[in-house]
């Protein structure tokens, strides 16, 4: 796997509290089979908050049919009705291919019972690992659940990668407010797991107007230690 946003975010913060980096780093590099990963600490009161992890350069594809799209919804467990008609729907990389699906609601995200055999045969034809239903909470915040029965994972609590490819997507798409070149938005996720999340997303545009960086951030708790 190229990139593993929420985990890079995970062990920047966890290296940092456990004494692996000398006191007041605020920056550190995650080396991958495939590229480097600068990670940024945010500390308060000298102690490291919050990690920003800079993902690979995102990537788009050409629209899969709408009879795919017909599809996905049905396997979801929901239809054309929900689908929001102002928000991109598409297929876009920062790590992993994920389709994205946007929803009229964060209810109507919550209430997805997906057939898990039916999209994973989806997400193999379509050539993408995750299929990810997002909704608007407000002009910078999403509510999102990711489902990624090809890989393994019938839903992911968080998904750094997918949510980072999903601000690219918005910030190609123009749907969200940009300031100074910049997009920041927010996506929550896990809620329906009884795992909640938050995401927050940077996405920077070249000066074509083309988004070609993105970063994720969050925080991060050690729940158990131990040595190997």
């Amino acid at each position: 796997m190229e990139f593993s946003g929420h985990a890079a975010v995970a062990v920047g913060l966890t290296a940092a509290r456990t004494g692996l980096m000398p006191e007041g780093t605020t920056r550190l590099y995650l080396h991958t089979p495939t590229e480097v990963l600068p990670v940024e600490l945010v500390l308060e009161a000298g102690e490291p908050r919050k990690a920003w992890v800079r993902g690979p350069a995102p990537r788009f594809r050409d629209l899969p049919p709408y009879r795919a799209l017909r599809e996905v919804l049905e396997a979801l467990g929901s239809d054309e009705r929900y689908l929001h008609r102002g928000l991109p729907y598409g297929v876009a990389f920062t790590g992993l291919w994920s389709l994205f699906v946007p929803l009229i609601a964060p209810g109507v995200v919550d209430a997805l019972e997906p057939e898990m055999e039916r999209l994973k045969a989806l997400c193999f034809r379509l050539d993408v690992a995750t299929i990810h239903a997002y909704a608007p909470m407000g002009p910078r915040s999403f509510y999102a659940r990711d489902f990624a029965p090809l890989l393994g994972i019938p839903e992911d609590p968080v998904t750094g990668s997918a949510n980072a490819a999903l601000g690219a997507l918005l910030a190609r798409a123009g749907v969200v407010p940009r300031r100074e070149g910049k997009v920041l938005l927010t996506v929550y996720q896990g809620h329906h797991l009884g795992n909640p999340g938050v995401v927050e997303v940077q996405v920077e545009y070249s000066p074509t107007g083309e988004p070609y960086s993105v970063q994720i951030g969050g925080e991060a708790v050690i729940v158990q230690t131990g040595e190997v």
